[in-house]
């Protein structure tokens, strides 16, 4: 290999100087062919031969045009690529200095600014972020320097968000469709390209790379192992793949050095980041991460790969007892308003935030970090301990509120129903006209008397819990039970020729939204794909725009329920 580039940019190299003017004639040819021109003063060329053993300048030169190439010393290095390029190992290990630095200013500068911080978390990873894309694919920067960056990061967040220091990290670094925000840590964000530089280098299209990618793992094991090379080679892939899987010891050929001369490289580098991330190749490098149904792609190997360090960092934060206890329950829907705001005043923003983790200071939040004596209601007593749960839901204090905010939501999706669906009767929260059973008022009744088709269905605003209830989760058993509540009204409906779809609509207090609801919206009640996910997104704003009223209710000592109006929703 004699010839390396990256967007206009081309690297010669060659063990001798014949063969390097060789590479440089061949260079120039082509440059007069293409009639393209070179800029030698952006050019650099560094002779490096051996004397005494030692590395020393050569008094080798090239020129372009008549002009000679500057020259690089042997600590210098080229200015022009992004990265350093030279010939001394030790420097490039720490040029990410006044890169980083100048990061730290831009995040500083973000978090103080007068944005939303939806819009402040967005901007850090397009802008702020993404500078370190392609330097930290070619620079080995020191472990502790990029978690020094990302400890740097954590807190601004936390200050962003006004979140304690007890909030738990793998918010920040689950996916946005998992309720968190996608930020992840710097050491694993240049795991992520490492790995699929390596995968693409083993699946190329170009035989010659994929050939020089195996020489350089065979490579590697001998500096690493005591093992025949004749053995090596005809064990093929099979043997590299036992290497990189951390399994090579195992075979018999092979046996690990107790001490070795060998560098780390990128092919070490993708051995520690397969077993740190728990992945192993199968046969013919193949590789499937668990949460894909197919093998990657060079395509898509650095995207797949970032999702599976953000679904690590979700698993991890749905086991955490108390600020986990609704992660699993968030999704998509339910988590738009992290990127997007969603209407949502900071104060709000905040309160979502803060709330999802548990963070919200309730009597029992505060017991348990020992500011309290007791976690019991200010408003029950010793009855219930004043959790979040038991402030948005149960507490007769915020009765009234509570029932508002249902009303609240039924309306928006009324109002939407109605605008969809206009040659329909739609009766919200109304008894049949001839049920002459119970006293049954569903949210909403939608009768089409051409189909002969009446849709019945009911509105749940629940408290997101990850505990399953018999193998079902907290939006299953409510939407189980409302269908059941309602079912001799379904009878009815039957009885008279009627075609009925039963069904519920549960949304969660911490702007959850139950998956089964978009299917009830589109092919149940009839809204169009961009009317249903639009309803639930403003219905998931409105929702913790009345939970933050509650919960400021909750703290006072009025005892007159708040009314929802544009002032306090908008």
């Amino acid at each position: 290999m004699s010839t390396t580039a990256f967007a206009d940019d081309v690297q010669i190299f060659s063990r001798t100087p014949t063969g390097i003017r060789a590479l440089h004639d061949t260079v120039l040819s082509f440059l007069d062919w293409s009639t393209m021109a070179a800029n030698p003063a952006k050019c650099a060329f560094l002779p490096v031969t051996y004397s005494d053993s030692r590395q020393a300048s050569s008094p080798l030169t090239l020129a372009i045009n008549g002009t000679p190439l500057p020259q690089l010393s042997l600590t210098g290095s080229y200015a022009y690529l992004g990265v350093r390029e030279g010939f001394d190992f030790t420097h490039t290990r720490f040029q990410l200095d006044t890169k980083l630095h100048s990061m730290r200013q831009q995040v500083t500068a973000l978090v103080k600014s007068p944005l939303a911080p939806w819009q402040i978390i967005k901007a850090l990873k397009v802008y702020v972020f993404l500078q370190l894309d392609y330097a930290i694919r070619h620079v080995k920067a020191p472990l502790s320097q990029l978690k020094t960056f990302s400890s740097f990061v954590n807190k601004s967040l936390r200050h962003l968000l006004r979140l304690p220091i007890t909030a738990t990290n793998e918010f920040f670094c689950s996916p946005p469709s998992f309720g968190g925000l996608g930020l992840l840590p710097m050491d694993e964000l240049r795991d992520a390209p490492v790995v699929a530089h390596a995968f693409q280098m083993l699946h190329s299209p170009d035989d010659t790379i994929q050939h020089l990618a195996r020489e350089q793992l065979r490579s590697v094991i001998h500096k690493r192992y005591i093992v025949d090379p004749s053995a090596l080679k005809a064990g093929g892939d099979l043997l590299l793949q036992r290497y990189l899987n951390g399994t090579l010891h195992e075979h018999p050929i092979a046996t690990i050095k107790t001490h070795h001369a060998d560098i780390s490289s990128i092919w070490s580098d993708l051995q520690a980041a397969l077993r740190r991330y728990n992945l192993k190749f199968r046969n013919g490098f193949a590789l499937r991460l668990p949460h894909m149904q197919k093998d990657v792609t060079p395509k898509n190997m650095a995207r797949e790969m970032k999702m599976h360090m953000k679904l690590a960092h979700a698993e991890t934060w749905s086991t955490l007892k108390d600020q986990g206890r609704t992660a699993l329950l968030h999704g998509r829907e339910g988590s738009k308003l992290l990127l997007s705001g969603c209407r949502l005043w900071d104060a709000d923003y905040r309160f979502a935030v803060s709330a999802r983790l548990n963070q919200i200071d309730t009597r029992s939040v505060l017991k348990r970090r020992r500011l309290r004596a007791n976690a019991s209601c200010r408003h029950c007593g010793s009855a219930s301990p004043e959790t979040l749960g038991h402030v948005l839901q149960r507490c007769p204090h915020n009765e009234a509120n509570i029932r508002a905010r249902h009303d609240l939501v039924l309306q928006a999706l009324a109002s939407s129903i109605r605008n969809a669906q206009p040659d329909t009767r739609l009766l919200v929260n109304s008894t049949a006209a001839d049920f002459a059973g119970p006293v049954l008022k569903p949210d909403l009744q939608l009768i089409d008397a051409t189909k002969k088709a009446v849709v019945i269905c009911d509105l749940a605003v629940d408290m997101e819990d990850d505990q399953l209830h018999d193998g079902e989760t907290v939006f299953e058993k409510t939407a189980k039970h409302k269908m059941t509540k309602y079912s001799p009204l379904s009878r009815h409906y039957t009885n008279q020729g009627y075609e009925i779809y039963s069904c519920a609509l549960v949304y969660g207090s911490l702007e959850s939204v139950a998956p089964a609801n978009y299917n009830i919206l589109t092919q149940v009640i009839g809204l169009s794909r961009p009317a249903a996910a639009s309803l639930q997104y403003a219905i998931s704003a409105r929702v913790i725009k009345c939970d933050g009223c509650i919960e400021d209710f909750r703290r006072s000592s009025s005892r007159r329920p708040i009314t929802y109006t544009s002032s306090n929703l908008y």
